[in-house]
């Protein structure tokens, strides 16, 4: 039965093949009978591509295959090895467990919608074991971090290169100097707001307890006299009064801006709040003027400031307790063990108050920082402190309410050749004073 024309458009005939313009059916309708079933056949292929390939279990293999070696072509881009693989490079293992792990969820979800075949088991027992023992050796092997020598922390904050090196950027500037002398992670120190500078009882001291990594780390950090003396609270200050002043920002609401305001607070940011400064610290330390061992490159990152801090007070033999309370351990995982076992010492936490009337003549806040003033890095500190006045002076606040701008750009040669010569001249001058005989002496 031939189709015919109704209405303007092509009325198709009782088989209801066609559905597309007159040409295309009358066209099919013309091809002889088996003609008709291979185009019918074709046409049915087409549909089922359209509509997924069928995932069969050689295909999940290759695709995990390709998905290992691209990871690690990935981790072995920015040229350093990871701890975990110094050799090879890859992922670090605890990156690599959780993307296992991801993988693995995923392809259950499949089977269990019968997408794959449900005994494939794409990614394998063993690979994850594997895995699994690479991570426990980070924490408990020869591939943990290491703290930075003595040696190493004056050559990272050498005044002149250090200032050339973060291009007066504010967060740059401050975070490593806050993370060696409070021990704090990275994410925490980005996640600082003016508010969490606090006074108690005379105590200038730091809250962290926003986002922290367990139960045990919120807490409060002295800012011991040599962030002071570098001009730490004068940054905290000039930060609140450029908010009021310029930008007319209630006082109320003051607190709850960033200590780092020239952050951009997007999406990365909450998902990894020190991505900036890691970036930024990671190019500093492949300066092979700072010393660090081309061995030891991968072990000792800005996580090793928090190793050096607690190392330091270990050497200072700073009680166990008092260690844990500042840096939020946990009793039983505390870096400075003192052959006592994890039983004893987590029972005997459980009985110990720190601020008990009439058995602790000092505020906890103030024993605390007892031991913070005794730390000595050996840094220059009144030339750091210059540094420091020309940080702050290329603080900007933003009107628009966006980022405010600190510093100057890295390709900003000039700026940053003027801002050094600036830092020199100040130092020559400090020095100068320091060489010039008092008067009236022999």
């Amino acid at each position: 039965m031939a189709p015919r024309a109704k209405g303007g458009r092509l009325e198709i005939a009782a088989d209801g093949e066609c559905r597309s313009g007159p040409r295309t059916c009358v066209a099919r309708h013309a091809l002889p009978p088996i003609e008709r079933d291979a185009d019918r056949l074709a046409r049915d292929r087409q549909r089922q591509r359209s509509r997924g390939a069928q995932v069969k279990p050689r295909h999940i293999e290759r695709f995990l295959n390709w998905y290992i070696d691209r990871s690690l072509e990935l981790s072995a881009k920015g040229g350093r090895p990871r701890r975990n693989d110094p050799k090879a490079g890859g992922l670090a293992a605890g990156t690599r467990m959780a993307q296992l792990g991801n993988l693995k969820h995923f392809f259950l979800f499949c089977a269990s919608v019968e997408a794959i075949d449900a005994s494939a088991q794409p990614v394998r027992d063993d690979l994850l074991e594997e895995t699994k023992r690479a991570q426990r050796s980070v924490t408990t092997g020869e591939e943990r971090y290491l703290p930075f020598t003595r040696n190493e922390i004056q050559g990272i904050f050498d005044p002149v290169r250090y200032l050339r090196a973060t291009t007066g950027d504010a967060e740059f500037f401050w975070s490593p100097l806050l993370a060696l002398f409070t021990g704090a992670r990275q994410g925490e120190i980005a996640q600082l707001t003016l508010g969490k500078i606090r006074n108690e009882d005379g105590v200038d001291f730091i809250r962290i307890d926003d986002r922290v990594k367990t139960e045990n780390s919120g807490r409060r950090v002295p800012i011991s006299d040599t962030l002071v003396d570098l001009g730490f609270l004068n940054y905290v200050d000039h930060v609140r009064k450029l908010a009021v002043d310029v930008l007319g920002i209630e006082p109320k609401k003051v607190p709850l801006l960033p200590l780092f305001p020239m952050q951009t607070r997007g999406r990365t940011f909450e998902t990894n709040p020190g991505k900036r400064v890691s970036a930024f610290f990671a190019r500093y330390l492949d300066n092979e003027e700072l010393g660090i061992k081309e061995e030891e490159k991968h072990r000792k990152v800005f996580h090793s400031f928090r190793h050096s801090f607690v190392s330091a007070l270990e050497a200072l033999e700073v009680h166990e307790t008092q260690i844990q309370l500042l840096v939020g351990h946990a009793a039983q995982e505390g870096h400075a063990r003192r052959d006592i076992g994890r039983q004893f010492t987590s029972v005997t936490r459980r009985y110990t108050h720190h601020d008990v009337e009439g058995l602790h003549t000092e505020k906890l806040l103030s024993r605390l920082k007892g031991h913070l003033t005794d730390i000595d890095f050996g840094l220059q500190v009144l030339h750091l402190r210059a540094a420091a006045d020309i940080v702050l002076e290329k603080l900007v606040p933003n009107r628009k309410g966006g980022p405010w701008q600190s510093g100057w750009h890295t390709n900003a040669t000039d700026v940053t050749e003027e801002m050094v010569a600036r830092l020199e001249a100040a130092i020559a001058e400090e020095q100068g004073v320091r060489s010039t005989p008092l008067e009236g002496s022999l």
